[in-house]
């Protein structure tokens, strides 16, 4: 990493590291946050790399050599690795270099936990201002595993009450996709409706315009509201939370 300015960093050089797999320069580009067309042009020759998305595409392919090893092959168990939440008290928001500069030391991605709750019960208000508490560092090449988004979009927040059970159960932290907001598509979603903030499951409604909100905890009914009352924060894509 100290050394990619000496590096030619082009077509070229990215397709030395590829693996080859389907889907694979799709995945480069969402990690970058450019266009799959912009990634193509960049291929063919008629795009050139800025020097703004060097650092992303660098470290999309740190690690690759264990890349390619499924979860369960690895020899121990992945956990997130807590940055000083400076004793609960609202993080400093980290300036880009900054959080450049822990993320190399740490060899890993931050991802912000907010001050915020989603309801798996009745709903939980939502704060006027979203505070910052803590960053989670993750392995790249775990989050990859998992998403392929870039990390500047992924969200943790904390989930109160038991209507997820036993998908999700209270006190439990959800990792959710901030740049995934399309209720068009099934999924696990933090929503909100009727001023509060929802961890629901989200289906297709049978009635035109609706959107179905359904609870795993079979206690709880399923919702079918207009869609333009529901606002999608962002899809579920990983949980955590104590055992037993």
């Amino acid at each position: 990493m100290k050394h990619w300015l000496m590096e030619k960093i082009d077509a070229e050089w990215i397709r030395a590291r590829l693996l080859g797999y389907h889907g694979e320069l799709g995945e480069l580009a969402d990690w970058v946050g450019i266009s799959r067309q912009k990634m193509s042009k960049i291929m063919s020759g008629e795009r050139r790399i800025q020097a703004a998305e060097v650092p992303d595409i660098l470290s999309f392919f740190e690690g690759r050599d264990e890349s390619n090893r499924k979860i369960e092959e690895l020899p121990f168990r992945l956990r997130p690795l807590p940055v000083p939440d400076f004793e609960g008290a609202e993080a400093p928001r980290l300036t880009d270099n900054e959080r450049a500069a822990i993320e190399r030391e740490l060899d890993r991605a931050l991802v912000d936990v907010f001050a915020v709750e989603a309801s798996a019960g009745n709903g939980s208000a939502v704060a006027e201002h979203e505070e910052i508490t803590a960053q989670l560092a993750f392995p790249r090449d775990y989050l990859r595993r998992i998403t392929t988004c870039h990390p500047r979009h992924l969200r943790i927040i904390s989930v109160k009450g038991d209507s997820m059970a036993p998908t999700l159960q209270d006190d439990d932290i959800v990792m959710l996709d901030s740049s995934k907001t399309d209720l068009s598509w099934d999924g696990l979603f933090v929503l909100r409706y009727a001023d509060a903030l929802h961890v629901k499951r989200v289906s297709r409604s049978t009635t035109r315009g609706y959107v179905r909100i359904i609870s795993d905890n079979r206690l709880y009914e399923a919702l079918d509201l207009p869609a333009n009352d529901v606002v999608a924060v962002g899809k579920v894509i990983w949980s955590g939370g104590k055992i037993g």
